[in-house]
């Protein structure tokens, strides 16, 4: 998951991947992680993009895509929810 953020990975993909049923990764997913598998990966990718924010001043809509949103608005809903704040404002506090 680490080295395909920017992808779109399906937990059908992921299982094969596996070698084991949908149902089976998805239970051994969460008691290995503690997490179900989508959760993980957005976690993944809003700490990717909370280092992007912070490290350059990329364009949001070019981080979101890095970071595996279809779009800029999906990520903003989705770092909002996150956090309680827009990337951008999150961009300002943090960096200064």
């Amino acid at each position: 998951m680490h080295s395909h953020l920017a992808d779109n990975i399906g937990l059908a993909e992921l299982a094969t991947l596996a070698g084991c049923s949908l149902q089976h990764f998805k239970r051994g997913f969460k008691a290995s992680t503690g997490q179900p598998p989508h959760s993980f990966l957005m976690d993944l990718r809003m700490q990717r993009a909370q280092a992007l924010l912070a490290e350059n001043d990329l364009p949001l809509t070019q981080i979101a895509l890095e970071c595996g949103f279809s779009s800029q608005s999906h990520f903003t809903v989705a770092f909002q929810r996150l956090t309680g704040c827009s990337p951008a404002r999150w961009r300002r506090t943090t960096v200064g």
